[in-house]
């Protein structure tokens, strides 16, 4: 029940345009909310997970301590950011770091939901069993939702599934506003269906000799999620963004290298093999080949964008100013006004400032930019563990480790992570890959786990 209910919820934040719109995202913030509060009450967490648990809540006390931190007034000569202080009648300045208290605490309720997601997850797929079917369903849904999507965009090329297309009506963006968004969507979604491919094709040709696990519970199941990998890429190549195509490409590789060796470690080299792996190959250098061509064409008619680079030198100035608190969460909308360089361009509105890390920086100062370093550098090393230890269900932390290498690079250049939806999921499919990659491999267990999906 719980987890129909989660499903029901991460469906919602991703149809509904990402979970942008403030009514959707308070109705996706409630059942999140309200879902955690339930398993954690109704669900035992096992001692493993006790140090998962322990990080997540550390990083939700992180996020609320300096938010409160950055909206409680400040006397004038201590944290106050001076261009932010308002006189008193009896003499001094009084006022908040932050350049919008209102803007700090949504965008702490936006951080913390993510977190609560990615604690729910863990506490619903405890086991491999669990873990394996939330990646398939996902991959499976998601790829439904882009292939609707698809047809919609040729048919209705100014409408969304649900809502009217206002923006990037020349390029795909799914069921988002943002076609970068739509396109770390699509990414998330080729490479969990190309890594549960992979794992079927290498189970049926060695098992446990080649560490796969039987993940597809049926033939269609297979063939469905083989369906998905085109859908998912041609999707990926109509959006158009070239740091999307680039953040997919990389851990598309190293997945593809990771089972090739697996597989050329453990097995001869036959002449049919051989085929088969040339043709896998000339069909992904096919993919490969569309997606650049639609990415040439847009690099020729915008070229790089200088704008953004500007934006950054500017952004980069006025955290230096204030380095270690920053200038609030959320704030760089209500603060970029106030720091624009008209070199940058006086059009448009910038309502992120298009690198996550960046961001985090301007908005949080060095002392938040410094946790949320040690906790991607910890989730990686726990993703990376997962997979050199364990046998059998490696294929899960493979996928979590894919997913976070997508994220981290696109998050460089975008801001994709910071919508509510694809945050939302991320957290989702990390919080399922946790119990797996903080499991020790016990061969009789996984065994076991495998005649259950078998016979599932």
């Amino acid at each position: 029940m719980l987890r129909a209910a989660f499903y029901l919820v991460l469906g919602l934040a991703v149809v509904g345009l990402g979970a942008v719109d403030r009514f959707v995202f308070a109705i996706v913030a409630f059942g999140v909310f309200g879902i955690w509060l339930a398993a954690s009450l109704l669900l035992t967490m096992p001692p493993r997970l006790a140090r998962c648990h322990a990080v997540i809540n550390w990083a939700i006390l992180a996020v609320l301590g300096l938010t409160a931190v950055q909206i409680i007034p400040w006397p004038a000569g201590s944290l106050l950011n001076p261009i932010f202080s308002q006189p008193l009648l009896g003499g001094g300045h009084l006022g908040s770091i932050t350049a919008n208290p209102s803007a700090t605490i949504s965008a702490c309720l936006a951080i913390i939901m993510p977190l609560a997601g990615m604690s729910t997850s863990m506490l619903l797929h405890q086991n491999e069993i669990a873990a394996v079917r939330f990646i398939r369903r996902g991959a499976l849904l998601g790829g439904l939702i882009i292939g609707l999507s698809l047809i919609q965009f040729m048919a209705l090329p100014d409408t969304l599934l649900l809502f009217r297309k206002m923006h990037y009506r020349d390029s795909f963006t799914a069921t988002f506003v943002n076609r970068n968004t739509a396109a770390t969507f699509c990414g998330i979604v080729l490479l969990l269906a190309t890594t549960l491919t992979l794992n079927d094709l290498a189970w049926q040709r060695g098992g446990h000799s080649v560490h796969a696990a039987p993940v597809s519970r049926s033939t269609w199941s297979e063939w469905a999620l083989r369906l998905v990998i085109p859908v998912a890429a041609v999707g990926l190549a109509l959006t158009r963004s070239r740091a999307g195509v680039s953040s997919t490409l990389v851990p598309l590789i190293a997945v593809l290298a990771l089972y090739g060796y697996s597989v050329l470690r453990s097995q001869k080299l036959t002449l049919g093999r051989a085929g088969r792996a040339i043709l896998i190959a000339a069909g992904l250098l096919a993919i490969g080949v569309l997606i650049l061509d639609q990415l040439l064409d847009r690099f020729e008619a915008q070229g790089a964008n200088s704008a953004r680079w500007c934006v950054y030198g500017t952004m980069l100035n006025a955290f230096l100013d204030r380095p270690w608190l920053g200038i609030g969460l959320g704030g760089f909308e209500t603060f970029y006004p106030m720091r624009r360089d008209p070199a940058c361009g006086i059009y448009g509105e910038w309502e992120y400032l298009h690198s996550v890390y960046l961001e985090i920086l301007l908005s949080g100062g060095v002392v938040f930019f410094l946790f949320a370093l040690a906790l991607i550098i910890w989730m990686a090393r726990l993703f990376f563990a997962g997979y050199m230890r364990r046998r059998g269900f490696r294929v899960v932390p493979l996928a979590g480790g894919a997913v976070l290498m997508l994220v981290l690079l696109h998050s460089i250049l975008d801001f994709s992570v910071q919508i509510p939806g694809i945050g939302l999921v991320v957290a989702a499919i990390f919080g399922s890959v946790m119990p797996i990659a903080s499991r020790s491999p016990r061969r009789r267990a996984e065994r076991y786990s495998v005649n259950i999906v078998l016979k599932d």
